[in-house]
Protein backbone atom coordinates (compact mmCIF):
# COMPACT_ATOMS: atom_id res chain seq x y z
CA UNK A 1 0.00 0.00 0.00
CA UNK A 2 3.18 2.39 0.62
CA UNK A 3 6.06 2.84 -1.44
CA UNK A 4 9.30 4.48 -1.31
CA UNK A 5 11.25 3.59 -4.09
CA UNK A 6 13.41 6.42 -5.10
CA UNK A 7 13.40 8.17 -8.41
CA UNK A 8 16.08 7.32 -10.67
CA UNK A 9 19.56 9.47 -10.27
CA UNK A 10 19.60 10.04 -13.95
CA UNK A 11 17.42 13.51 -13.43
CA UNK A 12 18.91 15.70 -11.04
CA UNK A 13 16.54 14.90 -7.59
CA UNK A 14 16.64 18.60 -6.99
CA UNK A 15 15.12 19.55 -10.37
CA UNK A 16 12.25 16.75 -10.50
CA UNK A 17 11.44 18.07 -6.74
CA UNK A 18 11.19 22.11 -8.03
CA UNK A 19 8.76 20.62 -10.77
CA UNK A 20 6.28 18.51 -8.44
CA UNK A 21 6.22 21.53 -6.31
CA UNK A 22 5.72 23.97 -9.18
CA UNK A 23 2.73 21.50 -10.52
CA UNK A 24 1.44 21.07 -6.79
CA UNK A 25 0.92 24.79 -6.31
CA UNK A 26 0.03 25.62 -9.91
CA UNK A 27 -1.45 23.16 -11.82
CA UNK A 28 -1.78 23.43 -15.67
CA UNK A 29 1.31 25.18 -16.15
CA UNK A 30 3.21 24.74 -20.00
CA UNK A 31 6.91 23.17 -20.10
CA UNK A 32 8.08 26.73 -20.90
CA UNK A 33 6.44 28.10 -17.76
CA UNK A 34 7.80 24.81 -15.46
CA UNK A 35 11.07 25.65 -16.42
CA UNK A 36 11.15 29.05 -15.54
CA UNK A 37 9.36 28.16 -11.86
CA UNK A 38 12.20 25.28 -11.50
CA UNK A 39 14.69 27.73 -12.52
CA UNK A 40 15.94 25.37 -15.18
CA UNK A 41 16.41 24.50 -18.79
CA UNK A 42 13.51 23.26 -20.72
CA UNK A 43 15.28 19.85 -22.29
CA UNK A 44 16.09 19.20 -18.74
CA UNK A 45 12.45 20.04 -17.40
CA UNK A 46 11.40 17.31 -20.48
CA UNK A 47 13.81 14.72 -18.82
CA UNK A 48 12.28 15.05 -15.26
CA UNK A 49 8.53 15.35 -16.84
CA UNK A 50 9.24 11.82 -18.83
CA UNK A 51 10.41 10.44 -15.71
CA UNK A 52 7.64 11.08 -14.12
CA UNK A 53 5.38 10.52 -16.40
CA UNK A 54 6.61 6.89 -16.92
CA UNK A 55 6.02 6.46 -12.60
CA UNK A 56 2.41 7.38 -13.62
CA UNK A 57 2.67 10.66 -11.73
CA UNK A 58 1.37 13.37 -14.44
CA UNK A 59 -1.03 13.71 -17.43
CA UNK A 60 -0.09 16.22 -19.85
CA UNK A 61 -3.52 17.62 -21.91
CA UNK A 62 -4.81 20.74 -23.84
CA UNK A 63 -7.66 22.37 -22.09
CA UNK A 64 -10.84 22.16 -23.60
CA UNK A 65 -10.86 26.42 -23.45
CA UNK A 66 -7.46 26.97 -25.88
CA UNK A 67 -8.57 24.34 -28.25
CA UNK A 68 -9.49 26.64 -30.57
CA UNK A 69 -6.45 29.02 -30.88
CA UNK A 70 -4.16 27.58 -33.31
CA UNK A 71 -1.91 25.33 -31.65
CA UNK A 72 -2.36 25.22 -28.30
CA UNK A 73 -0.13 24.32 -25.09
CA UNK A 74 0.52 21.54 -23.94
CA UNK A 75 -0.16 21.83 -20.02
CA UNK A 76 1.13 19.36 -17.20
CA UNK A 77 -0.92 18.19 -14.03
CA UNK A 78 -0.43 15.55 -11.47
CA UNK A 79 -2.42 12.97 -11.88
CA UNK A 80 -4.78 12.07 -9.53
CA UNK A 81 -4.82 8.57 -9.40
CA UNK A 82 -1.03 8.29 -9.62
CA UNK A 83 -1.50 8.36 -5.46
CA UNK A 84 -3.24 9.16 -2.71
CA UNK A 85 -3.40 10.56 0.99
CA UNK A 86 -5.26 10.39 4.54
CA UNK A 87 -6.32 13.80 5.82
CA UNK A 88 -7.61 13.48 9.57
CA UNK A 89 -8.37 16.40 12.10
CA UNK A 90 -8.76 16.01 15.88
CA UNK A 91 -10.95 18.40 17.50
CA UNK A 92 -12.55 18.09 21.11
CA UNK A 93 -15.54 16.51 19.91
CA UNK A 94 -15.31 15.26 16.48
CA UNK A 95 -12.38 13.09 13.91
CA UNK A 96 -13.14 13.78 10.77
CA UNK A 97 -11.08 11.92 8.11
CA UNK A 98 -11.38 12.32 4.56
CA UNK A 99 -9.17 10.44 1.47
CA UNK A 100 -7.32 12.75 -1.36
CA UNK A 101 -5.43 11.80 -4.60
CA UNK A 102 -2.64 13.61 -5.52
CA UNK A 103 -4.20 16.61 -7.11
CA UNK A 104 -6.23 17.43 -4.48
CA UNK A 105 -9.65 16.15 -4.81
CA UNK A 106 -11.32 14.12 -2.61
CA UNK A 107 -12.44 10.58 -2.83
CA UNK A 108 -14.33 10.12 0.45
CA UNK A 109 -14.76 11.26 3.96
CA UNK A 110 -16.05 9.61 7.29
CA UNK A 111 -16.80 11.56 11.19
CA UNK A 112 -16.58 9.83 14.30
CA UNK A 113 -17.12 11.62 17.80
CA UNK A 114 -14.37 11.63 19.97
CA UNK A 115 -15.73 9.97 23.58
CA UNK A 116 -12.46 11.32 25.59
CA UNK A 117 -9.92 14.00 24.15
CA UNK A 118 -7.77 13.81 26.95
CA UNK A 119 -7.23 10.02 26.95
CA UNK A 120 -4.61 10.10 23.99
CA UNK A 121 -4.38 6.50 23.50
CA UNK A 122 -8.08 5.87 23.52
CA UNK A 123 -8.26 8.41 20.88
CA UNK A 124 -5.58 7.12 18.72
CA UNK A 125 -7.19 3.57 18.59
CA UNK A 126 -10.40 5.45 17.26
CA UNK A 127 -8.25 7.47 15.00
CA UNK A 128 -6.81 4.41 13.55
CA UNK A 129 -10.16 2.21 13.35
CA UNK A 130 -11.62 5.53 11.08
CA UNK A 131 -8.52 5.82 8.95
CA UNK A 132 -8.79 2.02 8.02
CA UNK A 133 -12.26 2.48 7.36
CA UNK A 134 -11.40 4.90 5.04
CA UNK A 135 -8.75 2.89 3.44
CA UNK A 136 -10.51 -0.55 3.17
CA UNK A 137 -13.35 2.10 1.19
CA UNK A 138 -10.76 3.40 -1.52
CA UNK A 139 -8.09 0.12 -1.59
CA UNK A 140 -8.22 0.43 -5.32
CA UNK A 141 -9.04 3.66 -6.17
CA UNK A 142 -5.28 4.86 -6.82
CA UNK A 143 -2.03 3.29 -7.11
CA UNK A 144 -0.36 3.36 -3.51
CA UNK A 145 -1.29 5.71 -0.41
CA UNK A 146 1.38 7.94 0.78
CA UNK A 147 0.29 8.08 3.80
CA UNK A 148 -1.46 9.68 6.80
CA UNK A 149 -1.38 14.18 7.33
CA UNK A 150 -3.14 14.76 10.88
CA UNK A 151 -4.11 18.57 11.78
CA UNK A 152 -4.73 19.55 15.02
CA UNK A 153 -5.94 22.50 16.67
CA UNK A 154 -2.45 22.81 19.01
CA UNK A 155 0.89 24.11 18.25
CA UNK A 156 3.30 22.04 16.49
CA UNK A 157 7.04 22.52 16.96
CA UNK A 158 9.72 21.63 13.88
CA UNK A 159 9.72 17.86 15.51
CA UNK A 160 6.09 17.52 15.10
CA UNK A 161 5.28 17.67 18.97
CA UNK A 162 2.42 19.38 20.43
CA UNK A 163 3.75 22.16 22.23
CA UNK A 164 2.57 22.07 25.54
CA UNK A 165 2.56 25.37 26.93
CA UNK A 166 -0.34 27.07 25.26
CA UNK A 167 -1.80 23.71 23.75
CA UNK A 168 -5.34 23.57 24.61
CA UNK A 169 -4.60 18.98 24.87
CA UNK A 170 -3.53 17.78 28.52
CA UNK A 171 -1.30 14.93 26.79
CA UNK A 172 1.51 14.53 27.84
CA UNK A 173 4.91 12.94 26.19
CA UNK A 174 2.66 11.78 23.37
CA UNK A 175 4.24 11.44 20.49
CA UNK A 176 1.44 11.84 17.86
CA UNK A 177 2.69 10.88 14.64
CA UNK A 178 4.79 7.47 16.18
CA UNK A 179 1.85 6.55 17.75
CA UNK A 180 -0.36 6.47 14.94
CA UNK A 181 1.33 5.60 12.31
CA UNK A 182 2.77 2.13 14.45
CA UNK A 183 -0.98 1.59 14.91
CA UNK A 184 -1.24 2.08 10.85
CA UNK A 185 1.63 1.15 9.33
CA UNK A 186 1.76 4.28 7.22
CA UNK A 187 3.53 7.37 7.54
CA UNK A 188 2.47 10.38 9.23
CA UNK A 189 3.13 13.64 9.67
CA UNK A 190 1.40 16.47 12.47
CA UNK A 191 0.44 19.88 11.29
CA UNK A 192 -1.63 22.36 13.05
CA UNK A 193 -4.85 23.03 11.73
CA UNK A 194 -4.84 26.46 10.80
CA UNK A 195 -1.17 26.10 9.25
CA UNK A 196 -3.22 22.91 7.43
CA UNK A 197 -6.10 25.04 6.31
CA UNK A 198 -4.00 28.13 4.96
CA UNK A 199 -1.96 25.19 3.22
CA UNK A 200 -5.31 24.44 1.36
CA UNK A 201 -6.66 27.22 1.01
CA UNK A 202 -3.39 28.54 -0.82
CA UNK A 203 -3.04 25.29 -2.97
CA UNK A 204 -6.81 25.07 -4.06
CA UNK A 205 -8.84 28.07 -2.51
CA UNK A 206 -9.39 31.73 -2.10
CA UNK A 207 -5.68 31.85 -1.29
CA UNK A 208 -4.21 30.46 -5.02
CA UNK A 209 -1.84 32.54 -6.81
CA UNK A 210 -0.87 34.52 -3.53
CA UNK A 211 2.57 34.53 -2.46
CA UNK A 212 2.37 35.82 1.17
CA UNK A 213 -0.71 34.69 2.78
CA UNK A 214 -2.53 35.19 6.26
CA UNK A 215 -5.02 32.82 7.34
CA UNK A 216 -7.47 32.84 10.16
CA UNK A 217 -9.31 30.34 11.60
CA UNK A 218 -12.13 31.32 13.46
CA UNK A 219 -13.96 28.54 15.64
CA UNK A 220 -14.06 27.22 18.94
CA UNK A 221 -10.22 27.90 18.83
CA UNK A 222 -8.75 31.21 17.55
CA UNK A 223 -5.87 30.54 15.36
CA UNK A 224 -3.97 31.70 12.08
CA UNK A 225 -1.63 30.29 9.30
CA UNK A 226 0.80 31.53 7.50
CA UNK A 227 1.92 31.27 3.93
CA UNK A 228 5.35 33.37 3.18
CA UNK A 229 6.93 32.98 -0.01
CA UNK A 230 4.45 30.03 -0.84
CA UNK A 231 5.70 28.49 2.20
CA UNK A 232 3.93 27.79 5.27
CA UNK A 233 6.29 29.92 8.42
CA UNK A 234 6.28 28.31 11.78
CA UNK A 235 8.62 30.61 13.44
CA UNK A 236 11.71 29.48 15.51
CA UNK A 237 9.68 27.25 18.64
CA UNK A 238 6.56 26.44 15.84
CA UNK A 239 4.20 28.56 17.44
CA UNK A 240 3.78 31.28 14.78
CA UNK A 241 0.31 32.09 14.33
CA UNK A 242 -1.11 32.18 17.55
CA UNK A 243 -3.33 35.43 16.99
CA UNK A 244 -5.79 33.91 19.30
CA UNK A 245 -3.75 35.25 21.87
CA UNK A 246 -3.00 38.41 20.76
CA UNK A 247 -4.47 40.74 23.65
CA UNK A 248 -7.04 43.18 22.41
CA UNK A 249 -8.71 43.87 26.24
CA UNK A 250 -5.88 44.24 28.43
CA UNK A 251 -8.39 44.09 31.02
CA UNK A 252 -10.93 41.56 29.30
CA UNK A 253 -11.72 37.68 30.48
CA UNK A 254 -9.38 34.98 31.50
CA UNK A 255 -8.32 33.51 28.70
CA UNK A 256 -7.12 29.57 28.58
CA UNK A 257 -3.34 30.56 27.79
CA UNK A 258 -3.35 33.02 31.54
CA UNK A 259 -3.96 35.89 29.92
CA UNK A 260 -6.74 38.39 29.42
CA UNK A 261 -8.64 39.86 26.87
CA UNK A 262 -6.80 37.56 23.92
CA UNK A 263 -8.86 37.58 20.92
CA UNK A 264 -10.31 34.40 21.17
CA UNK A 265 -11.84 35.56 24.48
CA UNK A 266 -13.97 37.94 22.39
CA UNK A 267 -14.20 36.36 18.76
CA UNK A 268 -14.73 32.23 19.41
CA UNK A 269 -18.21 31.22 18.48
CA UNK A 270 -18.19 29.16 21.78
CA UNK A 271 -18.09 32.83 23.60
CA UNK A 272 -20.75 34.62 21.03
CA UNK A 273 -23.20 31.74 21.33
CA UNK A 274 -23.16 31.95 25.64
CA UNK A 275 -23.60 35.81 25.37
CA UNK A 276 -26.29 35.30 22.95
CA UNK A 277 -28.25 32.48 25.54
CA UNK A 278 -27.60 34.99 28.42
CA UNK A 279 -29.18 37.94 26.88
CA UNK A 280 -31.87 36.07 24.95
CA UNK A 281 -32.63 33.45 28.69
CA UNK A 282 -32.90 30.80 25.65
CA UNK A 283 -30.94 28.31 23.92
CA UNK A 284 -29.35 29.09 20.78
CA UNK A 285 -30.25 26.78 17.86
CA UNK A 286 -27.88 26.19 15.06
CA UNK A 287 -27.79 28.80 12.16
CA UNK A 288 -27.73 31.37 15.24
CA UNK A 289 -25.25 33.96 12.69
CA UNK A 290 -27.69 34.31 10.09
CA UNK A 291 -30.64 35.50 12.61
CA UNK A 292 -30.38 39.04 11.86
CA UNK A 293 -31.69 40.70 15.39
CA UNK A 294 -29.82 43.40 16.82
CA UNK A 295 -28.55 40.91 19.69
CA UNK A 296 -26.43 38.98 16.21
CA UNK A 297 -26.00 42.20 14.60
CA UNK A 298 -24.29 43.74 17.73
CA UNK A 299 -21.96 40.28 18.74
CA UNK A 300 -20.94 39.97 14.80
CA UNK A 301 -20.25 43.68 14.79
CA UNK A 302 -18.12 43.89 18.13
CA UNK A 303 -16.39 40.47 16.94
CA UNK A 304 -15.31 41.54 13.53
CA UNK A 305 -14.07 44.63 14.90
CA UNK A 306 -11.57 42.86 17.43
CA UNK A 307 -10.45 40.33 14.60
CA UNK A 308 -10.09 43.28 12.29
CA UNK A 309 -7.80 44.88 14.66
CA UNK A 310 -5.67 41.88 15.35
CA UNK A 311 -5.49 41.65 11.20
CA UNK A 312 -4.30 45.28 11.22
CA UNK A 313 -1.46 44.32 13.57
CA UNK A 314 -0.50 41.56 11.52
CA UNK A 315 -0.84 43.25 8.13
CA UNK A 316 1.27 46.10 9.61
CA UNK A 317 3.51 43.28 10.38
CA UNK A 318 4.09 40.80 7.31
CA UNK A 319 2.06 42.89 4.63
CA UNK A 320 0.28 40.20 3.19
CA UNK A 321 -1.02 40.10 -0.21
CA UNK A 322 -4.53 38.42 0.90
CA UNK A 323 -6.48 37.41 4.28
CA UNK A 324 -8.37 34.82 3.72
CA UNK A 325 -11.11 33.57 6.55
CA UNK A 326 -11.75 30.47 7.40
CA UNK A 327 -13.78 28.46 10.65
CA UNK A 328 -17.15 28.98 11.94
CA UNK A 329 -17.14 32.51 11.66
CA UNK A 330 -16.23 32.86 8.14
CA UNK A 331 -20.41 32.39 7.63
CA UNK A 332 -21.05 35.71 9.55
CA UNK A 333 -22.09 37.13 6.83
CA UNK A 334 -21.61 41.26 5.54
CA UNK A 335 -22.17 43.05 9.21
CA UNK A 336 -19.00 40.75 10.37
CA UNK A 337 -16.74 40.83 6.94
CA UNK A 338 -18.14 44.93 6.89
CA UNK A 339 -16.87 45.18 10.37
CA UNK A 340 -12.87 43.48 9.84
CA UNK A 341 -12.68 46.04 6.95
CA UNK A 342 -13.77 49.31 8.56
CA UNK A 343 -11.11 48.27 11.46
CA UNK A 344 -8.35 47.39 9.25
CA UNK A 345 -8.76 51.00 7.50
CA UNK A 346 -8.66 52.46 11.26
CA UNK A 347 -5.49 50.50 12.26
CA UNK A 348 -3.43 49.28 9.42
CA UNK A 349 -1.31 51.15 7.79
CA UNK A 350 -3.28 52.67 4.34
CA UNK A 351 -0.77 51.10 1.49
CA UNK A 352 -0.61 48.19 3.13
CA UNK A 353 -4.80 47.90 4.24
CA UNK A 354 -5.15 48.82 0.52
CA UNK A 355 -3.20 45.48 -0.55
CA UNK A 356 -4.08 42.87 1.53
CA UNK A 357 -7.79 41.70 0.40
CA UNK A 358 -9.74 40.04 3.00
CA UNK A 359 -11.83 37.27 1.50
CA UNK A 360 -14.02 34.46 3.03
CA UNK A 361 -12.23 31.02 2.20
CA UNK A 362 -13.62 28.87 -0.42
CA UNK A 363 -12.95 25.00 1.00
CA UNK A 364 -15.63 25.51 4.06
CA UNK A 365 -14.76 22.15 7.01
CA UNK A 366 -12.49 19.95 4.85
CA UNK A 367 -9.80 22.71 4.73
CA UNK A 368 -7.69 21.30 7.48
CA UNK A 369 -8.00 17.82 6.07
CA UNK A 370 -7.45 18.85 2.98
CA UNK A 371 -4.08 20.75 3.90
CA UNK A 372 -2.93 17.94 6.41
CA UNK A 373 -2.68 15.50 3.41
CA UNK A 374 -1.34 18.07 1.06
CA UNK A 375 1.34 18.33 3.70
CA UNK A 376 1.92 14.69 3.61
CA UNK A 377 1.91 14.38 -0.01
CA UNK A 378 4.52 17.38 -0.49
CA UNK A 379 7.01 15.62 2.12
CA UNK A 380 6.67 11.96 0.28
CA UNK A 381 7.43 13.00 -2.80
CA UNK A 382 10.08 14.67 -1.44
CA UNK A 383 10.98 11.01 0.10
CA UNK A 384 10.70 9.63 -2.87
CA UNK A 385 12.62 12.16 -4.97
CA UNK A 386 15.37 12.19 -2.95
CA UNK A 387 15.88 8.57 -1.92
Amino acid sequence: MHHTTAISPSVDSTIVLRVLRALAQHPGLTRAELATRADTSRPTVSAALRMLEDRGFLEQRVEADERNIGRPPMRVFLAGSAASSVGLEITRTELHAGMFNIAGHVLSQVRAPVHDFDDASSLLDDAAMLVRKLLDRHLRATAYVLGVGVAIAAPIDHEGHVVQDVSPTRWTRVNLAQELSERLGLPVSVENDANAAALAEHRFGAGRSCTDLLYLRLSAGVGAGLILGNRIYRGASGIAGEIGHLTIDPRGALCGCGGRGCLETLTSPLVLEQQLRTVRRAPVEDGWMSDGDRHVRRLLADAGDAVGSAIATAINLLDPGRVVIGGHLAEAGVVFFDAIDAAIVRDAIPSAAARARVVPGSLGAHAPILGAATALISRELEVLVGG
